[in-house]
Order: structure tokens, then C-alpha cells, then sequence
């Protein structure tokens, strides 16, 4: 369990927390989608990471995560 702390007079007011961490804030759908950029071809891997604030190390974890599901899920069918 993590414990946040708000100090100060703007703590009581503070009513979302957001991630330090860009990609803490994608959600499923976002994530999804830059995997698909990236398998789509259109645009550098470098361009799309920097476009959402994100390494380059995450968006190919992302599109290895989008391509074993893809696999996996045609292979049940």
C-alpha cells in the first residue's frame, strides 16, 4: 500500500493524482493505440515515444504486449 502525503495549503484541493511517469497516465485504450502506430509503419517509433512522453523502450514493450495478445487471441478462435 503506498501512502501520499500532500503538504500545504493546496493539498485539500488537489482532486486527481497524476503519475510522475507520462506512461503511469496512458490508459489501456491509449497504450493500445500506440501499438498500433508503431506495428502500423506510418511514423518512427522515436516520433510516436516522443509525441506521448514515453521511451522508446516502453512503446516496444507496449507493441510486444499488442503482438503476443493478437497472436494468442487467433489462436484460441
Amino acid at each position: 500500500m503506498v501512502a501520499l502525503n500532500f503538504i500545504g495549503p493546496s493539498a485539500s484541493n488537489q482532486s486527481t493524482f497524476s503519475s510522475p511517469f507520462p506512461a503511469g497516465d496512458l490508459g489501456s485504450a491509449q497504450r493500445r493505440d500506440l501499438s498500433l502506430k508503431v506495428l502500423g509503419g506510418t511514423e518512427p517509433v522515436t516520433h510516436i515515444a516522443a509525441r506521448h512522453g514515453v521511451s522508446r523502450k516502453f512503446v516496444y514493450q507496449q507493441t510486444t504486449k499488442t503482438t503476443t495478445m493478437t497472436r494468442c487471441c487467433s489462436i484460441c478462435r
